[in-house]
């Protein structure tokens, strides 16, 4: 990490934040780094208990053709469970992202639902994010992503949601690099000041409520995240999944055409975030690779030109506007911080410092969500 994030801090000793947050927070939370033991059967124990009686699944499961998401689905099957896979398709995906969630689905024999979003809908949310300027040109692709999910959970009467997500991966990366894609009031309040009016309410959204209060303490929806009990190696995990013919994409969430430009394009040239620096990061921390190997990889472009090219025609073509348009909206237009538009974040932390710790406190609703 560098200081292309601005809120990078180094000690007397040299160290920089992230690697003391990894430290303080994210070693004593690792289970599998601190003990090198293995200790996925309370967990997938407790999914199963969580079970509804009537419900014909275990859990629920989002997929998206990536390495991380994949793999749980591929280490499902060999764990005994039965989960839904959800699959919600915003419009961007790959063409190896659909046939990887194929060759997973084929394999796992598990039932998979896919929630295919508005087109229409979305496509005026995302100009209208590309017009506001903000950092993060990946929140309605993520925000439905998780919204979608939720909704097809609580339909199915499923209260346990299985996550890929996990530290070996994902333990670093700066807030100051982007908004929080969960927050439905910043997607409305960017849609009505640049021209996508309502079409946020056409496409899968959750509101500050449902986050905190309906989902978790109404619902007994409960987030679990198994890689963080095992051995998770993305090398491994790559490994293993070749042998059902599942192909690696060459990058980080490169499953989604629009994420392989956003991050590869848009962020390292209007904002000089590269995003490879946190991944590669995480990487380091966990011991999956050294620092020389990640700087090796960094010395690589971050983008070849000619497929950039393809991108930006396919890209603008897909949003219905002209190739000068869109190069317009990304080399042009102003850039915004999220906090110049509507955003939750003072309230959500002020609930969790305030009450979240209280409603847990209560037996019966604790009962509900399960041990933390």
């Amino acid at each position: 990490m560098d200081t292309s994030d601005p809120d990078i801090t180094f000690n007397d000793q040299g160290v920089c934040s992230h690697c003391q947050y990894f430290d303080q927070s994210v070693v004593p939370a690792w289970s599998f780094f601190r003990t090198g033991k293995d200790e996925l059967d309370p967990v997938l124990e407790e999914i199963r208990s969580r079970r509804i009686k009537g419900s014909r699944y275990d859990c629920a499961v989002g997929i998206s053709g990536g390495v991380d998401s994949s793999y749980v689905v591929y280490r499902l099957k060999s764990w005994g469970l039965n989960p839904l896979i959800v699959h919600v398709d915003a419009g961007w995906n790959s063409e190896l992202a659909v046939d990887n969630i194929n060759r997973v689905v084929e394999y796992s024999g598990f039932d998979l639902e896919t929630l295919v979003v508005d087109w229409d809908a979305i496509r005026k949310v995302q100009l209208a994010f590309l017009e506001s300027g903000v950092c993060n040109q990946d929140i309605p692709q993520d925000h439905v992503f998780f919204s979608g999910l939720y909704r097809i959970a609580v339909r199915e009467k499923i209260r346990s949601i299985v996550s890929g997500s996990n530290y070996a991966t994902e333990s670093i990366l700066p807030q100051s690099w982007g908004y929080d894609a969960t927050d439905r009031d910043h997607i409305k309040d960017i849609c009505l000041r640049f021209g996508a009016g309502n079409a946020y309410r056409r496409i899968p959204t959750t509101r500050l409520y449902e986050q905190l209060v309906v989902y978790p303490f109404i619902k007994g929806l409960k987030t679990y995240a198994p890689l963080n009990y095992m051995n998770y190696s993305k090398a491994q995990a790559i490994k293993e999944l070749n042998t059902i013919g599942w192909r690696y994409y060459g990058g980080k969430h490169y499953e989604s055409r629009w994420t392989h430009f956003f991050q590869s394009y848009y962020l390292p040239k209007r904002f000089g975030f590269d995003k490879r620096l946190a991944h590669l990061s995480s990487l380091v921390l966990s011991g999956e690779i050294t620092r020389n190997e990640a700087l090796r990889q960094l010395e690589q472009p971050l983008y070849d030109q000619r497929e950039i090219e393809k991108d930006i025609d396919f890209i603008a073509a897909k949003l219905n506007i002209t190739r000068d348009r869109f190069i317009e909206l990304v080399d042009e237009t102003p850039k915004r911080d999220y906090t110049e538009f509507t955003n939750w974040k003072d309230q959500r932390d002020g609930f969790y410092r305030k009450y979240y710790h209280r409603l847990r406190a209560i037996p019966l609703i604790n009962h509900l969500i399960g041990t933390a």
